[in-house]
């Protein structure tokens, strides 16, 4: 006996229309750029539909520090599913240490896609202006003598802040090496272990 499924209220989904432009998801999310550096940020555009020319508004939206630009449109020649927009920021409009948060949105809801994203927020971070002071030597004596173990010395690179002379930071003080060297872990148990910062202030000695 065959069977037949009826489904009366099956409402098909519209045709897409228009240009369908959307943001690639390859697009990454989070950036670090330097006051001294401010590499233009890099956003791609696609389309769905490539036959003709077809220019896409763009609209740009952040905090109240306005420090983010971009053009208003960018342009597809015929032919072409993918472009480029570049997010440029102000240097003298951001501050050290801290990150924003930065959303393009195509401005014309008539050629975008249900299919796609027709807005990309991104978090643009300022690192602090660490500079190296060459290598130092590190001795522990706090974390290793609690489990019994002589104060080890050991080789780490000293950073100082470039905006508070006298903040410096010791790379990897408790990093990798040392659980491996200290303790005698075995590096393979550690895999993916983050990279370790030890911050004191030698400003008022």
């Amino acid at each position: 006996v065959a069977c037949e499924n009826k489904f009366d209220d099956y409402d098909p989904a519209q045709a897409v229309e228009g240009a369908q432009a959307y943001f690639s998801n390859d697009n990454a999310k989070s950036f670090t750029i330097s006051k001294a550096d401010v590499t233009p940020i890099a956003i791609t555009v696609m389309r769905g539909e490539s036959a003709a020319a077809v220019s896409v508004p763009i609209r740009l939206t952040q905090g109240e520090e306005a420090a983010f630009s971009a053009p208003e449109k960018v342009d597809f020649k015929a032919g072409q599913n993918k472009t480029t927009i570049n997010v440029t920021c102000d240097p003298e409009k951001v501050a050290d240490g801290k990150s924003y948060k930065v959303t393009l949105t195509i401005g014309d809801e008539s050629i975008t896609t249900p299919y796609g994203n027709n807005e990309i927020t991104i978090t643009v971070k300022i690192p602090e202006p660490w500079k190296s002071l060459g290598k130092g030597q590190f001795t522990d004596d706090a974390m290793a003598p609690l489990f019994s173990i002589a104060a080890p010395t050991r080789e780490v690179e000293i950073f100082e802040n470039a905006n508070y002379p006298g903040c410096i930071f010791l790379k990897d003080a408790y990093g990798l090496k040392y659980w491996v060297d200290v303790f005698g872990i075995k590096e393979s148990n550690l895999a993916g272990f983050p990279e370790t910062y030890l911050k004191i202030d030698v400003s008022d000695p």
